[in-house]
């Protein structure tokens, strides 16, 4: 604050201002005024109240509106000046001055000064100054004048103070003058609101024919130049990611266009960014202005706001020195005019996309109902089931293909005409609630439809009730059931042939005599298949007739004895009975009185009222032992399934006697088994005591042979010495023979004594040879052993693969001839997966002829290998010694070619 305001301040405090004020904003608005300048200010709120309080503390000046309850501000003034009192305190009037009597008014009340509402402060102020200051002058100087005055056409008379007239004058001269010059401003601006309003009418209007984004721009920039003060300018549009694009620029220079389409951010947009303003605001700062040469000097920041949502920035530049505040509040209505068409671009966009895409999807829409429409119509016409569409008076009014097929009318004979003329029943009361339901399968309700040549024939319907434009309708489905019917049929006849057969084998598992079986099974036919008449007859082998066995049904007068001697004649060779059994296959008959083929026995049979026949063979093992029959009162009975059916069922009853047949054969076969398990019994205690009884006089024979020829008792002569060898040679042989017939009955009862552990195959083969040693060098045969080098083991029994050695030498050293050769030879071999031991044993002998070589390895089988050779042995060794390696787990195997020799391969596993 400036020194001297301060001291005027100071002494003011002591003057005292009374201001009359009806309107308490008005008054607190001058209280406030006076006050901050100083002065001491008392309100009233009418002239009354002025009064009263200025006669209660003079003031020193008094401020009065005109126009105020119980007293008026002339009043309140005449009242003062004809105080004694109050005469001398100036009084300014708050009028608007606004007809000539008010100066009148104020010149014959006294008043000193007239301020025309609305005032301005500083002129308030003014005027307050001045009376206070010329107050006393004016007390001084009171002169009362009479002045006439005409003033509007009419004569007044003023008594005013000299002073208080020149004051008053002045005060209205001011007035005058203020008012000229604010008339002349309010012109001006006048004149620039109206370039203004026109500028932005101007941009509204080519805002509103603007219809994208980029035509927006380019109208508002190219009318906003017409705006006063406005040269160019540019406009960013927000991104929405602190980022703008350009949307457009309008009469700039090259190098602030170049600088307007750079990326950088300029401090306008960083403004924009931070704080968001949404007030137009002069931007000296922006670096895209400040350079020197761009010929800008102003630039304007036009935020674009439309309610909460920013849409960019309009720049716009003038001439030198800052836009005026009222040109940033008309920058502000065209940057909500802008973002408003902004907006309506936008929309316009979004709603050209929204109609294309609802164009498209029409467009789809019809061309799927379009699709939907052949769809249906193709569905329809081409349905498999015959389609009637019935109006609300049963009506038919559409009709496809296949109605026209199943009825046998053309289309244009059904439309218009009543449905009960295809469906006679349909409308009766057993069908009338088809039409409030979606769907109905009225097969079962016995509907039938008419062709157009009056036959009928079962159908099955589907009713639709539906609704096409208003109008109900029903949807009406056919289908010609006729074949189904007699599928039905069959199944039924198939499932009772299904439940005959099911019931036979339940009886079959149950039963274990054939009577039994006989009578179930035309029971169960009868019962469960619905035949009139099942018949089974059994063929008595001795008498060759065919007898009737069971038999269940309406009658028994069809039950007959046939002789097949008689059958294979002519008189009954047609009877099918007979001919099943003869020709081992059924015979049919779906007509019997048409089929000579049943005659004689047919003519009974239709006169028993059977229509149809079906006989089929009973055979086991091949051979036919009986027939079954069947008997049924309708025609057509047995087509081919049901024939597979039945031909099962008998094949079934076959298989039943077949089997109780074998469950008797069993029955013997195991008393004959108990039989023969008593005399094996008997047998095996036999051979027990025969290994003793014939081998103690056997040893006995050896041992004191022995002793003989060893000469312990005396000297032998030559006759006595071969006679003794001859005893002991055939006492050997005789022990041999026994040891393998005792060796096979083992076997042969099951009850082999092995003792399976690891051996040496070397140490086995060395004994052998120890042991065949005699036998080959009396025989002048060279005996040959190879061994391998390294350790072999074999798993196997020690005594039984010591014997099969033996008597694979034995037969070598039998069959090979003075001066030949015989080796045995062991090697590690692998066979299957599975390490062997390989022993050979091959000899240079006769060898064995090809057909001999499959009896070989038979019990008692014996070859006569070589010419003028007693046979000797019993034929039991290689057929032991092939059982004793199987029971190893081994196998023999032989290789021989005649003239040359023969090789036996002895093979057994290495490990167990």
């Amino acid at each position: 604050m400036k020194p001297e305001a301060s001291k005027t301040r100071e002494q003011n405090r002591t003057t005292e201002i009374l201001v009359a004020e009806d309107s308490s904003t008005q008054a607190e608005r001058v209280r406030y005024l006076l006050e901050e300048h100083g002065y001491s200010v008392t309100i009233a709120a009418n002239g009354r109240k002025a009064l009263n309080a200025a006669l209660k503390r003079k003031p020193a000046l008094i401020i009065s509106d005109v126009m105020m309850p119980e007293m008026t501000g002339f009043d309140l003034c005449r009242e003062v000046k004809h105080d004694e009192q109050l005469h001398d305190v100036p009084v300014i009037l708050l009028t608007s001055l606004s007809d000539a009597s008010d100066i009148m008014q104020g010149l014959k009340c006294g008043a000193d000064n007239f301020i025309r509402k609305p005032y301005e402060d500083d002129y308030l102020l003014a005027r307050v100054d001045y009376l206070l200051m010329t107050n006393e002058l004016r007390r001084n100087q009171k002169i009362n004048l009479g002045v006439e005055i005409y003033l509007g056409g009419e004569k007044h008379f003023v008594t005013a103070e000299r002073q208080q007239i020149v004051d008053l004058l002045i005060s209205v001269y001011e007035e005058a003058v203020h008012l000229t010059a604010e008339l002349t401003k309010r012109e001006r601006e006048l004149s620039e609101s109206n370039l203004t309003l026109a500028g932005l009418y101007r941009i509204a209007e080519g805002l509103n024919g603007a219809l994208s984004e980029r035509e927006v721009c380019a109208q508002a920039l190219a009318n906003a130049v017409h705006l006063p003060g406005v040269e160019g300018g540019w406009i960013y549009l927000w991104n929405g990611d602190e980022s703008f694009r350009l949307g457009g620029t309008h009469h700039l220079d090259t190098e602030l266009q170049a600088k307007c389409a750079a990326q950088d951010l300029c401090e306008c947009q960083r403004q924009f960014i931070a704080d968001g303003k949404n007030r137009s605001v002069n931007m000296p700062d922006c670096w895209r202005i400040a350079r020197p040469g761009n010929g800008a000097a102003t630039h304007a920041c036009v935020p674009l706001w439309s309610g909460d949502q920013s849409l960019g920035i309009l720049n716009l530049v003038g001439g030198e020195g800052e836009f005026a505040e009222g040109d940033l509040e008309a920058f502000d209505s065209l940057g909500l005019q802008l973002a408003i068409a902004l907006q309506r671009a936008n929309l316009h966009a979004h709603l050209e996309r929204l109609v294309d895409l609802r164009t498209a999807a029409l467009t789809a829409e019809m061309a799927e109902r379009r699709r939907m429409e052949l769809k249906f119509h193709n569905l329809f016409e081409y349905a498999p089931d015959a389609v009637l569409m019935i109006d609300g008076n049963g009506r038919i009014a559409l009709v496809n293909r296949q109605a026209e097929a199943v009825f046998d009318y053309r289309r244009i004979e059904l439309v218009g005409e009543n449905v009960g003329r295809l469906l006679p029943r349909i409308l009766d009361k057993a069908h009338l609630d088809v039409h409030r339901k979606p769907s109905l399968e009225a097969g079962g309700n016995g509907l039938f439809g008419v062709r157009k040549d009056g036959t009928s024939f079962p159908v099955d319907i589907s009713l639709s009730p539906m609704e096409a434009d208003g109008d109900r309708m029903v949807a009406v489905a056919i289908r010609d059931v006729t074949e189904r019917k007699v599928y039905e049929a069959k199944i039924a006849r198939l499932n009772r042939l299904y439940a005959v057969l099911s019931g036979i084998n339940s009886v079959i598992v149950r039963v274990r005599e054939l009577e039994e079986l006989f009578e179930e099974t035309c029971r169960i036919a009868v019962e469960l298949g619905k035949f009139a008449l099942a018949w089974i007859g059994l063929v008595d082998e001795e008498s060759q007739t065919v007898t009737p066995v069971a038999c269940k049904g309406h009658a028994d007068a069809c039950k007959f004895t046939l002789s097949l001697n008689e059958a294979r004649g002519e008189r009954l060779k047609g009877v099918s009975a007979v001919s099943a059994l003869l020709k081992n296959q059924p015979v049919i008959c779906n007509g019997i009185a048409e089929d000579d083929r049943l005659q004689p026995l047919g003519v009974e049979a239709f006169r028993r009222g059977y229509c149809s026949s079906a006989m089929f063979p009973l055979a086991v093992h091949g051979q036919l032992v009986g027939v079954l029959g069947f008997y049924a009162f309708e025609e057509n009975v047995f087509d081919t399934d049901e024939k597979q059916l039945l031909v099962e069922i008998a094949s079934d009853i076959s298989f039943a006697m077949n089997h109780l047949q074998n469950e008797e054969n069993e029955r013997r076969l195991h008393d004959k088994n108990i039989e023969l398990r008593v005399t094996s019994e008997a047998k095996d205690r036999f051979l027990a005591s025969m290994s003793h009884e014939l081998r103690t006089p056997l040893n006995a024979i050896l041992g004191y042979t022995g002793t003989l020829l060893m000469r312990l008792p005396g000297e032998l002569n030559a006759e006595q010495e071969g006679q003794l060898q001859t005893v002991e040679s055939s006492a050997k042989h005789l022990l041999s023979l026994i040891n393998d017939l005792l060796d096979l009955a083992k076997i042969e009862s099951g009850h082999p004594e092995l003792n399976m552990r690891y051996l040496s195959c070397k140490e086995v083969i060395e004994e052998v040879a120890t042991l065949l040693h005699p036998l080959v060098k009396r025989k002048s045969i060279s005996l040959e052993l190879k061994l391998p080098s390294a350790e072999l083991d074999i798993y196997a029994d020690r005594r039984a693969l010591s014997q099969i050695l033996i008597n694979l030498g034995n037969n070598a050293i039998k069959f090979t001839e003075q001066g030949g050769r015989i080796s045995f030879a062991a090697e590690r071999t692998m066979i299957d997966g599975q390490y062997c031991c390989e022993i050979r044993v091959a000899d240079t002998g006769c060898g064995i002829r090809p057909e001999d070589q499959n009896a070989l390895f038979q019990a008692f089988s014996q070859v006569d290998q070589l010419p003028d050779h007693p046979i000797e042995g019993t034929g039991l060794g290689l057929y032991l010694s092939k059982r004793l390696a199987v029971m190893q787990n081994g196998s023999i195997r032989f290789e021989s070619e005649v003239g040359r020799g023969s090789t036996f391969k002895l093979i057994l596993p290495e490990r167990h």
